[in-house]
Order: C-alpha cells, then sequence, then structure tokens
C-alpha cells in the first residue's frame, strides 16, 4: 500500500511539474498560463491561443519571452508577447540584498518611457519607489498602433525570429496596423512585460500599409480626423486602461493577471 501511495504522489508531483512549465512552440493555450519567471500568472483572453515563439537568454539575468498567436480565416487576429525574468538581479552592494530593477533594462526604450517619447495615444508612468539607480515598485502603459512589427529587423530576438517563422510556414502575414497595448508591472522581487496586439481589421477598420509612425492615421495627432480609428482607439484606451489599473492591484498582491476585457476589443467599432 505505502508503494501504491509514493508512485502516486510521484506522478502527482511530476504532473504539477510539467504543468508549470513554460510552453513550446506549436502548443495550443487557453485560460490560465504559468506560473513563469519569478511567480506570475496570467488569465489569457478568451480562445485558443497558439504559442509562435519562445526564447531564455543567458547571462547576468536570465530571461525568457513568449509570443502567442490568435488567428481566424489565416489572419492574425491578436498577438500577445511577455517577456520576465527568471531570477532577480545581481545585488548593487556588497551585502547582497536585492535592490530591484535596472533601468537600462527595462525603462530605456520600453513602455515606462513610451519608446523614447515616441507619444502614444496614451501613455502613463507611475513610479513609486526607487532604490539607488533602481526601479522597486512602479507600473507603466503605451496604448498606439503599430505599422511595423512584420519588420524583422527590429524584432529579431529567438522568439521572434521563431514566430516570423511560423507566421511565413502558415502562410499567415502581419496586418498593416496593429493597436498595442504595452504594460509592464514592478515590485521588489518581479517584474513582467505586457505586449498585447489587436488586428483592427477584425473590426471592419482598414490601414494604410508601411506608413510610419508620424503619418499614420492612427497617430495621436491625426486620428481625430478617422471617426472609426478614434472610436476604436477610444475603447482601446478605456479597456487597456481598466485592464491595466486592474493588474496593477493583482500584481501587487500576488494575484493571477487578468487580460480577459482585451477580447471587447474585437467587436469595438
Amino acid at each position: 500500500m505505502m508503494r501504491v501511495l509514493q508512485i502516486l504522489l510521484i506522478i502527482f508531483l511530476t504532473s504539477n511539474a510539467l504543468a508549470d512549465q513554460e510552453p513550446y512552440p506549436g502548443q495550443f493555450v487557453n485560460g490560465n498560463i504559468g506560473p513563469y519567471g519569478l511567480g506570475t500568472k496570467i488569465l489569457l483572453p478568451p480562445g485558443e491561443w497558439i504559442v509562435a515563439g519562445v526564447s531564455a537568454a543567458n547571462g547576468g539575468i536570465r530571461w525568457a519571452e513568449i509570443i502567442f498567436l490568435q488567428t481566424e480565416s489565416k489572419k492574425i487576429k491578436a498577438l500577445l508577447n511577455i517577456k520576465y525574468p527568471r531570477q532577480l538581479e545581481k545585488p548593487i552592494n556588497e551585502w547582497g540584498t536585492n535592490d530591484g530593477w535596472r533601468r537600462d533594462r527595462h525603462i530605456n526604450n520600453n513602455t515606462c518611457d513610451d519608446y523614447d517619447n515616441q507619444i502614444s495615444n496614451f501613455h502613463e508612468v507611475i513610479i513609486k519607489k526607487r532604490q539607488y539607480s533602481r526601479i522597486v515598485d512602479a507600473s507603466c502603459i503605451s496604448i498606439y498602433a503599430n505599422h511595423d512589427i512584420g519588420n524583422h529587423s527590429n524584432l529579431n530576438s529567438e522568439a521572434w525570429n521563431l514566430a516570423h517563422e511560423y507566421i511565413s510556414r502558415n502562410g499567415l502575414s502581419y496586418p498593416n496596423a496593429l493597436v498595442q497595448i504595452d504594460s509592464t508591472h514592478f515590485k521588489l522581487n518581479n517584474v513582467i512585460h505586457l505586449y498585447y496586439s489587436i488586428n483592427p481589421e477584425f473590426s471592419n477598420i482598414s490601414s494604410s500599409k508601411n506608413t510610419s509612425f508620424k503619418d499614420s492615421a492612427w497617430n495621436k495627432y491625426n486620428i481625430s480626423k478617422h471617426k472609426d480609428k478614434n472610436d476604436f482607439m477610444v475603447n482601446t484606451i478605456n479597456i487597456g486602461l481598466s485592464t491595466y489599473d486592474d493588474n496593477k492591484r493583482k500584481f501587487s498582491k500576488n494575484k493571477s493577471l487578468d487580460l480577459s476585457q482585451y477580447n471587447y476589443l474585437i467587436k469595438a467599432k
């Protein structure tokens, strides 16, 4: 009897360990995923998602990156890129204390500085606590339209290279524009970067191809001339900000982050 219990315990522990492993390319996922990195769990928007690319960087701090795709009728409907560390930063001082997160890894040319101040349609950065030169408690969000996500030279990490290959191999192509909700959450012992993209074509909104950020009809200073895009962006900001505010609280309390509200963007017109 004891032997049987031992075998059952091993099976149980192994199953749980496998469930917590990072996903592999080609895997279909839905609902709750994780925990990843330093314990982050995420509730995905409804529907089935395919893991298009994964990577893990070696070095001073081990990073991981996962790219999920949601497709329909051979088109990219939505994309989610998450990045997270697997360990804390190396300490600044000789006492070996945890001092938070380096600015050059998490702030510069990222969500918190609005990608070198690109002037997104909506941007917010709240840094509640710094320690020495590091970030301890902060949250950031940028919402804008991206015409360059198919430009492989800008997105050339191991995970993105796998995603580009998956998209090409499966006869998919990047939309002319994707509307982005990018957010970052910091606390002393964890940080998570979430980059969510929605294809406005699924709300019957077309976009020009090969348009610069400044000249785009989606640009903050041009969008008021285009009612369909402006209405979609206003709704995206409302839903994105509601999700962001909710997840700030969840992240601080070690609860699962919830992206399910993003599903309402599909019907936004």
